[in-house]
C-alpha cells in the first residue's frame, strides 16, 4: 500500500482546492493508496475526507518561511512512512518539498495559481519583497527538489514555460474535474425554483465563488444596474460565496438600488440545486486559473458568461457554450445578459452545448492522470 501525503497550509473547509483534494481521495484506487491529509482542517472537511478513507493529521497554519515547520513536517513524513508528498499551495509547496528532501522521498506539486499571485494583490514593501522571494525560491525548488509539477491551467503552464520557471520534462497539465453524477438527474425545475421562492419566468443570473476583488463581482453588479435602469429587465442575481469584499458589495447593492434584485446567499457546501434552478452563470474574474465553478455551471446546463482570463476562453468558446468578454466590460456584460434574458431558445442552445462539453471535465479522468504520475514516481 502506497502512502501519499496531501499537504495544504490553510484551513480546508470548502472551495476549489477542497473539491480537488476530495476527488483525489475518492477516485484514486483505495486498494493501492492511502492518503494522509496534513493541513489545518475544519470538522466538516475532516468528516468528508475520513468518509472516503483519508487519514487526517491536523496542523496549525504556519508562517511561509518558518524552517522549524520543515523539520516538523519531515518528522511526520518519516513517522507515518509516507512514500510521496503532494503539495497544493505555495507555502505548502515550499515547505513540503524541503521536508520531502529531508525524508528522502519524491514530491509532486499541483500549481493551482501562479507564483506571481503570492501575497495577493497587495503592493506594500513587505508584499512585493515576499513575492520576489517566493518566485525565486519556487523556481529554484521546481528545478532542484520537485519530481513532477502539475498545472491545472494551460494558461498558467504557458506562463511558467515562457518565464523558465518550470522544468519542461517534469511538468504536466491536468485540468480540474468535478463529480458529474449530481448533474445527471433531471429535477422538476419549477418545483426546484419554488423551493427558492423564484417564479418560473423570472431569469436568475448566478455567480459562485469568493467575494473578493480579483473575482470582479462589482462588474456584475454594475451590469445588473444597467439591466434594470437601461433595459428595464426583470431578473434575480444570486451571489453564492463569502469573502473580504462582501460588505463593500452589499453597500454597492444599496447604492445601485438593487436590494430587491440581488441576493447574498452565503457559502454553500453544495451548489448543484442553485445552478439547476438558474438561467445563466457569470464569472467576471480579473484573475483566474482553471475555474471549477465554470465546470459545475456547464454541467448544470447553463450558458456561461466569462472574462478572457486564465483558461476561461478555452473552456467556454464564444457563442458556443456562452460568451467571453474582456474583464471590467460592464456594458458588454449587460448587453449579453439582456440578450440571454430575452431569448430562451438561445439559453437552451448554449446550455445544451455547455452540458455536453462538461463531460470532458470528469474528476474520474483527472484522478486517473494523477494516479499515473504517482505510479511513475513511487
Amino acid at each position: 500500500m502506497n502512502r501519499v501525503a496531501l499537504i495544504y497550509d490553510r484551513e480546508l473547509w470548502m472551495g476549489g482546492v477542497e473539491t480537488h483534494l476530495l476527488s483525489l481521495v475518492k477516485r484514486i484506487k483505495s486498494e493501492q493508496y492511502t492518503f494522509f491529509i496534513i493541513s489545518p482542517i475544519s470538522e466538516n472537511f475532516q468528516q468528508k475526507a475520513e468518509d472516503f478513507g483519508a487519514k487526517i493529521i491536523p496542523i496549525q497554519r504556519y508562517k511561509p518561511l518558518d524552517l522549524s515547520n520543515v523539520v516538523k513536517m519531515a518528522h511526520i513524513l518519516r513517522s507515518e512512512k509516507i512514500d510521496l508528498v503532494h503539495a497544493h499551495s505555495p507555502t505548502a509547496a515550499i515547505q513540503g518539498r524541503l521536508a520531502a528532501k529531508i525524508a528522502g522521498i519524491p514530491s509532486i506539486v499541483t500549481v493551482h495559481s501562479p507564483a506571481i499571485q503570492y501575497y495577493g494583490e497587495r503592493q506594500t514593501i513587505k508584499a512585493r519583497s515576499g513575492r520576489k522571494i517566493y518566485i525565486t525560491l519556487d523556481r529554484f525548488l521546481n528545478y532542484t527538489m520537485t519530481s513532477a509539477l502539475v498545472y491545472v491551467s494551460n494558461q498558467v503552464f504557458s506562463l511558467y514555460l515562457s518565464e523558465h520557471w518550470t522544468p519542461v520534462d517534469r511538468s504536466f497539465v491536468v485540468q480540474n474535474g468535478i463529480d458529474l453524477g449530481p448533474y445527471r438527474s433531471n429535477p422538476d425545475r419549477i418545483k426546484l425554483r419554488a423551493t427558492f421562492k423564484i417564479a418560473p419566468d423570472l431569469p436568475v443570473i448566478t455567480y459562485v465563488g469568493r467575494l473578493s476583488n480579483e473575482k470582479g463581482v462589482d462588474t456584475l453588479l454594475e451590469a445588473a444596474a444597467t439591466l434594470k435602469n437601461v433595459y428595464q429587465s426583470k431578473f434575480k442575481v444570486w451571489l453564492i460565496g463569502t469573502g473580504e469584499q462582501e460588505q463593500e458589495l452589499r453597500s454597492m447593492v444599496n447604492d445601485l438600488n438593487l436590494q430587491e434584485d440581488v441576493d447574498f446567499l452565503g457559502q454553500h457546501e453544495q451548489v448543484t440545486d442553485f445552478l439547476l434552478a438558474s438561467d445563466c452563470f457569470v464569472l467576471p474574474s480579473r484573475q483566474e486559473a482553471m475555474s471549477i465553478a465554470i465546470i459545475e455551471a456547464m454541467a448544470a446546463g447553463l450558458p456561461c458568461v466569462v472574462t478572457d482570463v486564465g483558461d476561461n476562453a478555452q473552456i467556454i468558446h464564444d457563442g458556443q457554450q456562452g460568451f467571453v468578454i474582456s474583464q471590467d466590460s460592464i456594458d458588454s456584460l449587460a448587453n449579453i445578459l439582456h440578450k440571454l434574458i430575452l431569448d430562451a431558445d438561445l439559453r437552451q442552445r448554449l446550455g445544451t452545448s455547455a452540458q455536453l462539453k462538461a463531460q470532458d471535465f470528469s474528476d474520474v479522468t483527472m484522478a486517473e492522470k494523477i494516479q499515473q504520475l504517482y505510479e511513475q514516481l513511487i
